[in-house]
């Protein structure tokens, strides 16, 4: 295959995007503390880059060589539109984890993993004519099952993608913050159309129309790793705004709010828990032994603050005193210090909260 060709830069960027979901899903589990969230994640993207790296082989005429590698295939495919479900729900809801009943929305993964048994039982050359006949187009070998089996997945996908966009809009308010309207919507649009493509490659044999899927699939990936490189907050962000439209329930009814906001004044004063760069509103809820909506209701309804402002502005206020204190420390030892990861990102809330740069700060004496 021509280096330079279309098809051998689609299967290069389809096996990189693999490569890059499964660093992913390992980074999900490999953080100090993990959440139900971390979990979900990875599962999704465990799925993802298996199915990534079995296009790859498919566009690529490699599943006749190393039927084997195909194993497992059809079970991924069921399983992506639940852990998408599951994903989302955690991100527009304010939930800490999935209801067991949502444990219903995987049973037709049973399906796929039935699928995959019965494909493993196959003796390699049965495998290999099975793929030829789906592939071909032809009907006969069980050719005709698997397709639809396969196109069970992509009507699953879509059924789901229906349900989480009628959740989403029955969840809306009027009002709202547009930003995960747009998000969401965005990515309900994105996946039910690698979606159809994909499905529509297997039905017809086209390698072009999975790649395009994969493609799709794995620009996805790469715009959701860019975004979380320049954002890293950017999913806190996201249910942050979500839970704002839950504020009106009474989340902190069951916990004694003077006593919280004592705690959280301990941790912030003496404990200095801000200066650790890590630090989630998850984190810090745990600390104060509430759930992370009931710490963002509070912070937004009794402190008029969220959580970002607040934790920062412990952050600068340390900051400042260090900057007057200690000259003999550069601008950017401080700013690791008191618990910014990057100089940017420092310099950015210094000047949001002063209106000048700490250089000028420290010059001025922080007049």
């Amino acid at each position: 295959m021509d280096i330079l060709s279309i098809e051998f830069i689609s299967a290069a960027f389809i096996f990189f995007s693999a490569g890059l979901s499964f660093l992913l899903c390992v980074g999900q589990l490999g953080g100090r503390v993990r959440y139900f969230e971390n979990y979900v994640l990875a599962a999704y993207l465990f799925c993802l880059s298996l199915f990534l790296f079995q296009i790859c082989l498919i566009v690529n005429d490699m599943q006749y060589a190393h039927p084997r590698l195909l194993a497992f295939h059809v079970t991924a495919l069921y399983f992506m539109a639940p852990i998408i479900y599951c994903a989302d729900c955690l991100v527009i809801l304010p939930v800490e984890a999935m209801p067991r009943r949502m444990a219903f929305l995987f049973l037709p993964v049973a399906i796929g993993l039935g699928t995959d048994i019965a494909y493993l039982a196959m003796s390699d050359d049965a495998k290999i004519a099975l793929l030829r006949n789906l592939f071909s187009g032809a009907a006969g070998g069980g050719a005709a099952a698997a397709r639809a089996l396969i196109a069970g997945a992509g009507v699953q996908m879509v059924i789901y993608l229906g349900f989480l966009f009628r959740k989403f809009m029955t969840t809306r308010q009027a009002g709202e913050n547009l930003v995960i309207f747009y998000v969401m919507t965005s990515s309900i649009v994105v996946i039910a159309g690698l979606t159809t493509a994909t499905i529509l490659g297997y039905i017809t044999g086209s390698y072009s129309l999975l790649r395009w899927g994969a493609n799709l699939a794995g620009l996805l990936v790469i715009c959701a790793y860019l975004v979380s490189l320049r954002y890293p907050k950017i999913l806190q962000l996201l249910m942050f705004e979500a839970e704002k439209k839950y504020a009106g329930r009474s989340l902190l009814d069951q916990v004694n709010v003077p006593s919280i906001i004592k705690a959280l004044d301990r941790l912030m004063d003496d404990e200095r828990v801000y200066t650790d760069d890590q630090l989630t509103l998850r984190d810090l809820a745990d600390e104060l032994a509430i759930t992370p909506h009931q710490l963002s209701q509070l912070l937004n309804d009794r402190l008029n603050t969220n959580f970002n402002t607040f934790v920062n502005q412990y952050r600068i206020r340390d900051a400042k005193d260090m900057l007057l204190r200690q000259p003999e420390k550069t601008v950017l030892a401080i700013s690791l210090e008191v618990g910014f990861n990057s100089k940017s990102a420092f310099y950015e809330a210094f000047a949001r909260f002063t209106g000048m740069s700490p250089q000028n700060f420290r010059k001025q004496g922080g007049k």
